[in-house]
């Protein structure tokens, strides 16, 4: 009974009545223009209320043909009725779904009005005659006689009858109109799927992004810390050493904000943000160079065509060698770590190899998982860096491993990933 009654007379049915309101009020409108339409035209009563008819009709349907009215229209229907049209906006308008939608509401707003005062004479003209002392009058071209006294309270419990019907009208069109709007003034189904589309590219630009902030910030962060710490060390036993130390924090640090500043101008602002080449294979080596100055050695083995593959694989591949040259700064306690880029033939069209490896610290908890082989990122979770290398692989249609792998010299952490040519696009 609770629920009942907030459907009959709480908000939702308040905000309905105002709706219906709202539709009458615009019916009214094109009145006066199709009265003197039909009154105008020398013809029998039936044919001026034909023309009658389709003036007004016509009138509505041109009014929510004017390009500001399907906003409006939009915005009162969500408030009114709680629909969510306006969470896709329809591409080049839904201007001839507005006008039939203004038809639609005044018919409707009409008829809902006409019922509700229908039921509402019915309810006081009975009570009205019983409380003047009782006595007979005309009621839906019948005649009624109402007694006096007790014998005439049956009107009383008609008023209440009258009141529930008219509400329960009132909700059954406010209902009505809520489903058939986003037939009329909602999107198309091409909008809802061209909006679909718009939010997995801002997505996918998102996650571009965090990845790119990952790799870019923590190999810095993580180097910054090396430095930091070899800096404090050797500050008064090697000065000249702590400089250079404090001087590659300093230019890698401004490199990172760089970084920052760019992925933080796409997220306020792509047109804003700026325009700065992004790193390929052929920064490698003042990558590699970083890495040295903060104390870890690296041997690289570069392939004479990895400078020469399509820029989206070389983009790519660049953050990929980034993350392995983190992670083994990271955990591998300055071990000497092995890079290897390189074009090899195994795939049709060519396909790029990538490899960074280093020793694993003995008691390391990663050494003790050694001899399943490298393991995929997809199957056996990781860290976000790792997640972003198996990312960057899948959306190239290639694929990434890593994990201990044993060899005759002892166990190693590898991390490798191949990358088709064939699917690159500058």
């Amino acid at each position: 009974m609770p629920t009942l009654t907030h459907r009959l007379f709480g908000p939702t049915a308040l905000h309905a009545a105002g709706y219906t309101v709202a539709g009458l009020a615009l019916a009214m409108l094109p009145t006066p223009f199709a009265l003197v339409a039909g009154l105008a035209v020398p013809m029998p009563p039936s044919g001026r209320v034909l023309i009658f008819v389709g003036v007004w009709a016509t009138l509505l349907v041109a009014v929510g043909l004017i390009p500001v009215v399907h906003d409006a229209y939009v915005r009162v229907t969500d408030r009114l009725l709680g629909t969510n049209l306006g969470a896709v906006r329809p591409a080049g308008g839904r201007r001839v779904g507005t006008g039939l939608w203004t038809l639609v509401h005044a018919v409707a707003a009409c008829l809902a009005c006409g019922v509700c005062l229908l039921l509402v004479l019915t309810a006081v003209a009975p009570l009205v005659v019983w409380l003047d002392g009782g006595g007979s009058m005309a009621l839906l071209r019948g005649q009624v006689t109402v007694p006096a006294g007790p014998a005439g309270a049956w009107t009383v419990v008609l008023a209440l009858l009258c009141g529930l019907l008219a509400a329960a009208a009132n909700a059954l069109v406010g209902a009505a109109l809520r489903t058939w709007a986003p037939l009329l003034l909602g999107p198309h189904q091409d909008d809802l799927v061209t909006a679909a589309e718009e939010r997995a590219a801002v997505l996918a630009e998102r996650n571009r992004l965090a990845r790119e902030l990952h790799d870019s910030i923590g190999h810095t962060l993580t180097a910054s810390t090396i430095q930091a710490a070899v800096a404090s060390r050797l500050v008064d036993v090697e000065p000249h050493a702590a400089r250079a130390a404090m001087a590659s924090i300093e230019q890698s640090s401004r490199v990172a904000l760089e970084d920052l500043d760019h992925a933080l101008g796409l997220l306020r602002d792509e047109s804003a943000a700026p325009r700065r080449p992004q790193r390929t294979l052929a920064d490698l080596p003042e990558l590699l160079d970083h890495v040295r100055r903060a104390g870890t050695p690296v041997s690289a083995e570069l392939g004479p065509d990895a400078t020469s593959v399509p820029a989206t694989i070389s983009r790519e591949a660049y953050r990929i060698v980034q993350e392995g040259l983190t992670n083994a700064m990271r955990h591998a306690r300055r071990a000497p770590v092995r890079v290897s880029v390189e074009v090899t033939a195994t795939a049709p069209g060519g396909q790029l190899t990538i490899e960074v490896a280093n020793p694993m610290p003995a008691g390391s908890a990663r050494a003790g998982r050694v001899g399943a082989g490298p393991r995929e990122e997809a199957r056996h979770g990781g860290g976000h860096g790792l997640r972003g290398v198996a990312e960057r692989a899948r959306t190239l249609r290639g694929a990434a491993t890593f994990g201990p792998v044993d060899r005759p010299e002892g166990p190693e952490w590898r991390l490798s990933a191949r990358l088709p040519l064939s699917t690159g696009r500058g």
